[in-house]
């Protein structure tokens, strides 16, 4: 059989020690979410696990992205790439900015303007900092694709001022920087 080429056993390199680490765990979160009754994994989205639940607000078809667990979508909403595009730029945080400022202030914020969403319809949950941050990321991610929703997922803060919408104060720069309009007189 003149032509074929294998390649040997010994050029295949083993998983780095992290990965294994990493797929034991996603194994067992997997695996432990559905006996713990939360939810039903139904897949992976670029690497992240995926579960179909209908626990507290997930009944009313919303979702929830936990770093270093999953996300959380409605069963009918398993297919609603939109939805789960959005999710996966809260993993994105997390990855960004570290699972621990995450948590102390990306979730906490999200969780409080659901909250208020719920009770104020004035008040859009989408032009929050955290939402609107989210979705940024995960549009440059998938590379801005052509059919992003940009009314229901907006990559920017709306252009008229709302509470919520700006970064917290201790992300904002010291001094705002004056933006040049005009340079020639």
């Amino acid at each position: 059989m003149k032509g074929l080429k294998f390649r040997s056993i010994s050029s295949l390199k083993p998983y780095p020690k992290e990965s294994i680490t990493k797929l034991k765990v996603k194994s067992i979160i997997q695996t432990a979410v559905p006996l713990l009754g939360i939810g039903r994994y139904i897949g992976n989205f670029f690497g992240v696990s995926c579960f179909a639940s209908t626990l507290c607000e997930l009944k009313n078809r919303a979702a929830i992205a936990i770093p270093g667990i999953g996300i959380f979508v409605h069963p009918k909403d398993a297919n609603n790439i939109a939805l789960l595009r959005h999710e996966f730029g809260h993993m994105l945080q997390a990855k960004k900015w570290g699972k621990i400022f995450f948590y102390r202030y990306i979730a906490w914020e999200s969780l409080n303007s659901v909250r208020r969403a719920n009770h104020d319809p004035s008040f859009v949950h989408q032009h929050t900092w955290t939402e609107w941050t989210a979705n940024r990321l995960s549009y440059y991610f998938f590379k801005r694709p052509d059919d992003w929703d940009m009314k229901s997922y907006p990559i920017h803060p709306p252009l008229d001022y709302r509470e919520g919408t700006d970064w917290p104060e201790f992300l904002r720069f010291d001094k705002p920087v004056e933006l040049v309009r005009n340079t020639m007189t």
